[in-house]
């Protein structure tokens, strides 16, 4: 299989989320624990005033988070080998006067995270306090074979921050439409250009 990265890429006037409200421990939403089982009801975002209001299919957060659309989420879904990793959690989007969107999003959580990051070959620069994570990668570089073969989209264990997709899987979410997400070669690996 091969892989590509996910980027975002805001449709114009796209919103922009703020933190995630009401979630305890919202830092094991990037480490892989499941959440599914004690997710709060009121979890929610608020649309960041300085930005615009449109909401895309996939939404850019503080945290990195990967905030979807129900319309992305049941594509998804169609096939369950594309969410077999995945927890989905329901959130709330805020508007910018504090009222609910009706447009439902959740949270896709990956849940096994893939250790398939080839630290050397990365560059990686290490968490000086918690040398099994990482930082900062000079270039995405992973190990094919030390990914699972059933999925298809996913968080590397040592390294959390991009969102990784099978290359096929990856051209039928750009041949649907969906917005707010774009897809680049792991060869091309820019950490601004990350959800």
């Amino acid at each position: 299989m091969e892989f590509v990265y996910a980027q975002y890429r805001p449709s114009p006037h796209a919103g922009v989320l703020g933190p995630i409200q009401e979630v305890e421990d919202d830092y094991e939403l990037t480490m892989g624990v499941p959440r599914l089982d004690d997710w709060p009801s009121d979890a929610r975002f608020e649309l960041d005033a300085d930005f615009g209001i449109r909401l895309d299919d996939v939404m850019k957060c503080l945290g990195s988070l990967l905030v979807i659309s129900d319309r992305l989420r049941a594509f998804l879904e169609a096939e369950a080998e594309h969410t077999a990793n995945t927890e989905m959690l329901p959130v709330t989007i805020l508007d910018h006067k504090g009222r609910p969107v009706d447009t439902p999003y959740v949270v896709a959580h990956h849940t096994h995270l893939q250790e398939a990051l080839d630290v050397e070959a990365s560059g990686a620069t290490l968490n000086m306090i918690d040398p099994t994570r990482v930082l900062l990668v000079d270039q995405l570089v992973i190990r094919p074979e030390a990914i699972d073969p059933t999925v298809r989209m996913f968080r590397l264990a040592r390294f959390a921050s991009p969102v990784v997709f099978e290359r096929g899987l990856a051209e039928r979410i750009q041949a649907e439409g969906f917005t707010g997400i774009g897809f680049a070669e792991l060869a091309e690996y820019d950490r601004t250009t990350i959800l």
